[in-house]
């Protein structure tokens, strides 16, 4: 492979992390690794995302190594077609983004609590399934300030749904909750409520926007708990959506 074709190099950190990177490729990497202390923050912040992948319920079966085969296989998939398109850069960035990501949420699902242990292992591997299914599309809702909230929305458009994790995000007071709402030019668009438990964290599927809606990017604000049809305070997130 030509160095000069070569993606840049904070795109390739989750396929590093997870040895998703050809011998050539990981090399390079580690050359820059040597030189850049940015890139050596972000793959140990990767590193310890990979490591919180089991569930912190003692109860749960630790099957870590599947879980990131998962992940594995996917970033692997994803590579071996960027290789054979002439759009590789693009497709690397939102393999090592979205693979950096989905390490986020399975990170996240230590917080996760279900009435039992079958119905939490079936509602994790619904999760990742949704998470890591091809035509996931991954949103970041970010704020400013000192350690801010931040939401990740994973839409499956080809399902209809939308898994919404978040973090950093104080629980909405008593009699209110986190709405979202999907953003198109024109009015907002409500999507479903939530709220997030005492550690900042949710993780939720919601339903996904209307299939005929241009989506321009997503929103969320604090409603009444049982939502509302047009935002009543300003957006605690926001984000849109990137480029193709």
């Amino acid at each position: 492979m030509n160095p000069d074709d070569r993606d840049e190099p904070r795109d390739l950190a989750a396929a590093y992390v997870l040895d998703a990177l050809d011998p050539a490729d990981a090399r390079a990497f580690e050359a820059q690794l040597a030189r850049s202390a940015e890139l050596r923050k972000e793959v140990t912040e990767l590193r310890e995302a990979a490591a919180l992948i089991p569930l912190s319920a003692p109860s749960v079966p630790r099957d870590d190594a599947a879980l990131k085969a998962r992940l594995l296989s996917r970033v692997r998939g994803a590579s071996a077609g960027a290789l054979r398109s002439p759009r590789r850069s693009v497709w690397m960035a939102w393999v090592g983004w979205a693979a950096a990501a989905a390490l986020a949420v399975v990170a996240g699902l230590q917080w996760f609590r279900a009435s039992s242990l079958s119905e939490q292992l079936a509602r994790r591997e619904a999760t990742l399934d949704e998470i890591l299914e091809p035509s996931t599309q991954l949103i970041l809702l970010t704020a400013t300030g000192e350690r801010p909230p931040g939401i990740q929305l994973f839409w499956n458009k080809a399902g209809g749904r939308v898994v919404l994790h978040a973090f950093n995000l104080p629980p909405a007071a008593q009699g209110r909750a986190y709405q979202l709402w999907f953003l198109r030019d024109g009015a907002p668009v409500p999507g479903g409520t939530f709220n997030s438990d005492p550690d900042g964290h949710a993780l939720v599927t919601v339903a996904g926007p209307p299939a005929d809606l241009t989506l321009i990017g997503a929103a969320v604000t604090d409603e009444p708990a049982g939502g509302s049809a047009q935002p009543t305070t300003t957006p605690v997130v926001v984000g849109t959506i990137g480029g193709e």
